[in-house]
């Protein structure tokens, strides 16, 4: 089934509360945060990894603890246990270091990845109904 990208939109537009709505437009055209946000939306979209929940899209099969405790995800990196995600959402955290930070800042709006985890999440909980074609899965961005 494929997503009809305009009711995913409009969904977001009416159940995402600020400051979630802008999502990536938030930040400039061509910024490098702009990238680091649509490169882990695309992701999320992609693998479904948010029906979990946020945290889930960083550590995948990993429990929270072990997660911390992880060495930092890497794009294309051998990530074992994390989401296929983790390395975009890690390099959307600038200056972040560690897996620790990330999961205990999963959420915050400042980094990029925190701004498209927590409109990932609004797709989920308020347009996700498959059956109307919103935005989960939302395969393509």
């Amino acid at each position: 089934m494929k997503v009809d990208v305009n009711t995913c939109l409009a969904c977001e537009a009416f159940s995402c509360d600020p400051p979630v709505k802008p999502g990536c437009t938030k930040y400039g055209a061509g910024s490098p945060e702009r990238t680091e946000c649509e490169n882990v939306l695309s992701c999320i979209r992609t693998s479904n990894c948010i029906n979990f929940g946020n945290v889930n899209c960083y550590c995948g099969s990993l429990d929270v603890i072990s997660c911390k405790a992880a060495p930092l995800a890497t794009v294309g990196g051998i990530n074992a246990g994390l989401d296929e995600c983790a390395g975009r959402i890690a390099a959307a955290f600038p200056g972040v270091t560690d897996s620790k930070t990330i999961v205990n800042s999963i959420g915050d709006l400042t980094y990029p990845a925190g701004t498209a985890l927590a409109l990932g999440l609004c797709d989920n909980d308020n347009c996700g109904d498959l059956a109307m074609n919103e935005c989960v899965p939302y395969c393509t961005p």
